[in-house]
């Protein structure tokens, strides 16, 4: 097995604005940031679906294209016409969880180099996170 490395080049930090980064709140909300949006080229009506690795609940995924994949929308906040949000209770509940996230919030980053485990799959840096 080879890992993945993170690194300057494809995965930046989640505090700075200009990060890509995926915003899951405890009330179901899922925000894509605009780095992210404008770096992967998502649009809204794009369909977006999440995975957990059963062996290491802490590892999630993500990958865009799938025909039942949660379906993306425009952010309604007027100051922030650039990111995109989709909602899913169970998503932002299993993350949290498996994150052992105390806030009502977690903002993780996102690799910009699909898995090589999971080809397609794009890994969500979950230790970024702040508990």
């Amino acid at each position: 097995m080879e890992l993945t490395i993170y690194n300057q080049h494809n995965a930046l930090h989640a505090g700075k604005t200009d990060s890509p980064n995926i915003t899951f709140r405890r009330g179901g909300q899922i925000r894509i940031s605009k780095s992210l949006v404008k770096l992967l080229n998502i649009k809204p009506g794009d369909q977006i679906e999440f995975a957990q690795d059963p062996k290491n609940s802490a590892d999630w995924y993500f990958r865009m294209g799938s025909a039942d994949g949660l379906v993306v929308r425009k952010y309604k906040r007027e100051q922030d016409n650039e990111s995109l949000n989709l909602n899913s209770g169970k998503v932002c509940g299993e993350l949290l969880n498996s994150i052992e996230a105390e806030k009502a919030s977690a903002r993780i980053r996102v690799a910009l180099t699909e898995s090589e485990e999971f080809p397609g799959w794009y890994p969500l840096i979950t230790a970024s996170a702040k508990k």
